[in-house]
């Protein structure tokens, strides 16, 4: 959505009218659309001319809010002064959330390593026991046999 169109469906939400500027379409992806759906390419195409005269309706109805929008006398001062605040917050707003995102990924892998360097140490002091078990197994082994202690 352009920026104007943006501003202009906020402009609408503060006096109480929920109106969004319609998406494009095209009448091939309409046709593709009916493809996919197991429809015929005719049943397609037909969809698509059915959606484009939706479309058509969506755009003329958005038309019309936006000539009364811009109408309006208090939208200069809108757009000049509420629309870039409301901008902003919301701009700071995402900047808080990534910013959340980031510490919670940040705490995520401090708890990771809290758990991942006892469980290293763990396994470590398990090679190294096991090595000496090991040693010393071999060693009486040698010393019963070879030497007959």
């Amino acid at each position: 959505m352009s920026d104007i169109n943006a501003a202009i469906s906020e402009f609408l939400a503060t006096k109480g009218i929920e109106a969004h500027a319609p998406e494009s379409s095209r009448l091939g992806r309409a046709a593709a659309v009916g493809a996919i759906t197991a429809l015929t390419p005719v049943g397609g195409l037909a969809y698509g001319a059915v959606k484009a005269r939706s479309n058509q309706s969506e755009a003329m109805a958005w038309q019309s809010w936006q000539q009364w929008a811009l109408s309006q006398p208090d939208w200069p001062e809108f757009y000049a002064n509420e629309w870039p605040r409301l901008q902003a917050e919301r701009q700071e707003k995402a900047e808080q959330a990534r910013e959340r995102a980031l510490q919670s990924l940040a705490a995520e892998r401090k708890t990771a390593f809290k758990i991942l360097i006892p469980a290293l140490f763990l396994i470590v002091c398990g090679v190294v026991v096991s090595e000496v078990h090991h040693g010393l197994t071999a060693q009486r082994n040698y010393q019963q046999h070879v030497l007959g202690r």
